[in-house]
């Protein structure tokens, strides 16, 4: 039997009848708002407790899965950019080796033509 306001209140006026206003306030307030069943019991709270334990474990589980494969897939890239800048460094000192030797070409063309040009001056005066 669902226990209504109005069965509340017809309870009340008897306990009031029987013995008295102060005790029967007394007494109705020790009575649930709502039926017996609505009222959740230490075992209902321990088992709510386990069950959010465990999604909880569980979601901490999957993102700790996520994560690790994402630094996972973060170490493989970063490895293939320390791969790719080893090469560019590589290139980088053969353009420099390339340049030096143009220099140094370019310096011995300039003095040919210096030596050459003295040459030419001397045996223009002799």
């Amino acid at each position: 039997m669902a226990v209504d306001e109005h069965s509340r209140h017809e309870l009340y006026r008897q306990l009031e009848q029987a013995i008295g206003q102060a005790a029967a306030g007394t007494l109705m307030s020790y009575l649930p708002p709502v039926g017996w069943a609505d009222v959740a019991t230490k075992h209902d709270l321990s088992e709510l407790e386990r069950r959010i334990e465990l999604r909880t474990d569980s979601t901490e589980h999957r993102i700790l899965g996520v994560l690790r494969s994402e630094l996972g897939s973060i170490r493989s890239e970063l490895g293939a950019l320390r791969g790719e800048l080893g090469s560019i460094r590589g290139e980088l000192g053969s353009i420099r080796g390339e340049m030096v030797t143009r220099t140094q070409l370019l310096a011995m063309v300039g003095v040919l033509f210096a030596a050459w040009s003295l040459m030419l001056a001397a045996l223009k005066l002799l």
